[in-house]
Order: structure tokens, then C-alpha cells, then sequence
């Protein structure tokens, strides 16, 4: 789910909250008191293409220094596995076989919980979509690119291989049961990322913390007392919040076409809807409130292929979930 000249902006994505009055990762241990001028352990990278960091205050600096090498560790680790751009992890093996022998439980598992969730927003979740993203990567990277898209002949034919249902998975082997499918992690890794590592923290005692790994997760509340406070930018005017929310003890993502786009009119990007095998224009941007980023981050890259009645039926049929839809004339729609 994302582009080519298209290459250098190739996982940057759809990327729309900041954080309003904390640092992108912010820890604080229970029980203690932080001085304004305590030096934090920072650590800013990238997670699956996404920016990320982790800045970990702590009355012990090796201690914090150590904790967040074994995070980076463990989100090194996990790339190497889920990213479709590393042609050496366990996902781009799985695609060019169409089966992968003794596969990574982390793979099995984030795997079925994208078919959850694709069965909860009625296959609008399709991590199979991968086939799609190609044939458009490769029609926009031409030079005399007809700007309104691939052949339809073409769409149709790719549409055939996204379908969700046609990948099989056990503990012993992994398989694509059509011929040219691909998957494609984009829409739910780095949800799974920041989960794994914001759970790392708590079992190491941190109850406080705002995590970013290209998905943002909080636990308990700021140490100043203050819910976690993030920023939703306006899809149609990124210079702008269109609100800002408090997140405690939750996960927030969002979502739109605005990150990475094909062609110059803006009707063709990154996410794309399995019925139509085109680029998802249903909204200007999607957010999901969720207990895990795993599944915020599912559900924000399936909403928006989904109509707004349809985000509706999904959401109030699901505990502790709500969603936030921007259309395309700057209304704003809470559910």
C-alpha cells in the first residue's frame, strides 16, 4: 500500500497524527517524579518505513539505555519479517513462493488477525491487495502513463487475486492458494510493532507511555497528570488539527490517500478497495480509536475503503472502538 518516483516516498505512507505536548515516545517509570530537566534516552529511527522514537525518562540512564536497545532490537527483529521491501524477510519469501515452510509465529498470527478483521469490515481489510499496488506502481512509473489508470482489463484481471480467504495458515506452513498473489503487511504491521513494543515497556514496569512506531499507543496517562493528548492533522489542510483527542490506555491510526499518490490528479493512491481493484475514494481520512494499534491501524486502512454507513454498522458492533471520518468537503463525522 504505497508508490513509486513513487520509490522515495516508498513506505512514508498515510501518516497523520502528531502529538501535542509530549515527545513521540515519552516512558516514565511508576512511582517516580521527573525534573523538567532530566535528561531522557532518545532513540529516533524508522519502523517498517514509518518515523519513530522512543524517548525513555528514567532515574537510571544505563538502565533506560538498555531498554531501549532491547525495544530496537525486537522492532529490527519484527521487520525482518513482516516488510515487503527487505527481499529477504519471511513476507517477501512467502510472495515470490506462494508458501513459506515453518513460518514465523509472529507471521501466523498477525495473518489471522488480518482475516478477523477483514471478515469484520466485510473484506474491505484485504491484505492481498499487494497485486494491485504493483499493477499501478508499474502503469505510473511509464512515462506516457494514460492518467486515467490501468486498463480496466487489466484491474479486473489483478482483482482476481486479492481475496483474503485464499491464504492458508498453520504453525508448519504458510500458503497462497492462487498463482501471482501477494500480500502485503502495510496496513496492520506497525500496529503490531508499537503493540509489541509498548507491551515490552509494561513488563518492564513502565505504566505510563505514549509509544510511536508509526502507530501511536498509550498507557496510563502523562506524568503531569494530564491524559496523553494527540493531534489528528486535517487530511485536507496538513498544516492544520482538525482535532485533538486524549488517549488513555488506548491506540490511535489513521488513514488516507493523502500520503502517497499516483498520477497528478490525486483520484489514484496507496489504498485500495478489493471490490472495485481501484484506489478507495469513499473519504479524505480515517481515524480509529482501538485498545491495540494492531487493530486501530487495521480497521483505519479498511474503513476507508468502506462508505461511511458501512463504517458505522462495523463500529457500534465493536467494544471500545470509535472512528473519526473526514469526507472529502471537510465535515467531520464522530463514531
Amino acid at each position: 500500500m504505497t508508490k513509486t518516483p513513487i520509490k522515495s516516498d516508498l513506505i512514508s505512507r498515510r501518516r497523520m497524527l502528531r502529538i501535542v505536548g509530549a515527545t513521540s515516545a515519552f516512558v516514565a517509570l511508576p512511582g517516580t517524579t521527573l525534573a523538567v530537566t532530566a535528561l531522557p534516552v532518545i532513540w529516533r529511527g524508522r519502523a517498517l518505513g514509518a518515523n519513530a522514537s522512543i524517548t525513555l525518562y528514567h532515574p537510571n540512564r544505563n538502565a533506560a539505555a538498555q531498554i531501549v536497545k532491547a525495544c530496537v532490537k525486537e522492532v529490527r527483529r519484527l521487520e525482518s519479517i513482516f516488510s515487503i521491501f527487505d527481499p529477504g524477510s519471511a513476507l517477501s519469501e512467502l510472495n515470490q513462493l506462494g508458501f513459506l515452510v515453518d513460518p514465523p509465529a509472529e507471521l501466523g498470527a498477525l495473518l489471522t488477525q488480518s482475516r478477523n478483521v477483514g471478515d469484520i469490515t466485510h473484506g474491505a481489510f484485504d491484505v492481498t491487495v499487494q497485486p494491485l499496488w504493483r499493477l499501478f506502481v508499474d502503469h505510473f512509473s511509464q512515462l506516457s502513463a494514460d492518467p486515467e489508470g490501468p486498463p480496466a482489463t487489466a484491474v479486473d484481471r489483478t482483482r482476481r487475486l486479492v481475496n483474503y480467504s485464499a491464504i492458508s495458515v498453520s504453525a508448519r506452513q504458510i500458503n497462497l492458494l492462487k498463482k501471482g498473489m501477494a500480500i502485503t503487511l502495510n496496513g496492520i504491521a506497525q500496529g503490531f510493532i508499537t503493540d509489541r513494543v509498548t507491551d515490552m515497556l509494561k513488563a518492564g514496569g513502565v505504566d505510563q507511555v505514549l509509544v510511536n512506531m508509526g502507530e501511536l499507543r498509550g498507557l496510563g496517562r502523562h506524568p503531569d497528570g494530564r491524559p496523553w493528548r494527540v493531534g489528528l492533522t486535517n487530511p485536507l489542510s496538513t498544516d492544520k488539527f482538525s482535532q485533538i483527542i486524549n488517549v488513555d490506555n488506548r491506540a490511535v491510526a489513521s488513514s488516507g490517500g493523502y500520503g502517497t499518490r499516483f498520477g497528478g490528479d490525486g483520484r489514484f493512491h496507496h489504498l485500495f478497495d478489493p471490490n472495485s481493484g481501484s484506489s478507495a475514494n469513499f473519504h479524505a481520512g480515517v481515524t480509529v480509536v482501538a485498545p491495540t494499534a494492531t487493530l486501530a491501524d487495521a480497521l483505519s486502512t479498511g474503513f476507508s475503503a468502506m462508505p461511511l454507513d458501512g463504517v458505522r454498522a462495523v463500529v457500534v458492533e465493536l467494544d471500545q472502538v470509535s472512528a473519526i471520518v473526514t469526507a472529502d468537503d471537510g465535515s467531520v463525522t464522530n463514531i
